[in-house]
């Protein structure tokens, strides 16, 4: 990707990252460490024209079964 000048890196993550909690084990943590080295790779690979994305799917509202209304909950 480095010799393209071009690329996308995609890692997934989930809302755990941000909570704690005895009952969530190391799956926090985990989930942290993988926002926080998407974060240290974009730093090193971003200037060379790599682009370095972490997904939190927590909640897409394509996926709700009931319609959602984003707008009104502003």
């Amino acid at each position: 990707m480095i010799e393209q000048g071009k690329g996308v890196i995609m890692m997934l993550s989930s809302s755990a990252a941000r909570e704690s909690g005895f009952e969530m084990g190391g799956f926090s943590l985990a989930c942290a460490s993988i926002e926080c080295f998407t974060r240290s790779l974009a730093g090193e690979v971003g200037k060379h024209g790599v682009q370095v994305v972490s997904l939190r799917p927590n909640f897409t509202p394509e996926t709700s079964p009931e319609p959602v209304d984003l707008e009104s909950e502003r």
